[in-house]
């Protein structure tokens, strides 16, 4: 990519997986600010117990639309039960572009998000959207540590099929 900077990506063929978690609609204006204090929310209500946080999922079903959904999630486990106002969502095996982001939540996540969306698929050649969803994923850990890890997966496939 010319002009940019130079993003880590990885190009992976991932199997079909189901989440549990809960959703809410946000504005793309205020989303950086009010998707961090829906996190504290959750935890702090014990939210945590039915989803574990191991996702972070965005939803922008709605072309032209000023507002998407958010899913924080966990994985599906057929022998717990679900909650009623929680949602099930599963993604088909696909191919991801998979970018590492290290450091403190939620800037670091925050900063790689925009790099992707402003620069890295506007400039992608090769490939194109495959989906209207992007998957953050978190790891155990000190989320406010300069060293934490943490993914973004956007779905994606050969640029013209």
């Amino acid at each position: 990519m010319e002009g940019g900077t130079a993003m880590e990506v990885a190009i992976m063929e991932k199997d079909a997986f189901t989440v549990v978690g809960v959703e809410k609609e946000f504005g793309y204006r205020t989303a950086y600010e009010d998707i961090p204090q829906f996190w504290r929310e959750h935890f702090e209500g014990g939210g945590d117990q039915h989803a574990s946080g191991m996702f972070g999922i965005c939803f922008d079903d709605r072309d032209g639309s000023q507002s998407f959904t958010y899913l924080i999630a966990g994985g599906y486990d057929p022998g717990r039960g679900i909650p009623a106002e929680y949602v099930m969502k599963t993604f088909p095996a696909a191919t991801w572009a998979v970018f590492p982001c290290r450091g403190a939540l939620p800037q670091a996540l925050q900063d790689l998000n925009t790099q992707i969306w402003d620069e890295w698929l506007p400039n992608c050649h090769d490939y194109e959207l495959a989906g209207n969803y992007s998957v953050e994923v978190y790891s155990d850990g000190d989320t406010s540590s300069a060293g934490y890890y943490s993914e973004i997966w956007i779905p994606v496939q050969p640029a013209g099929q």
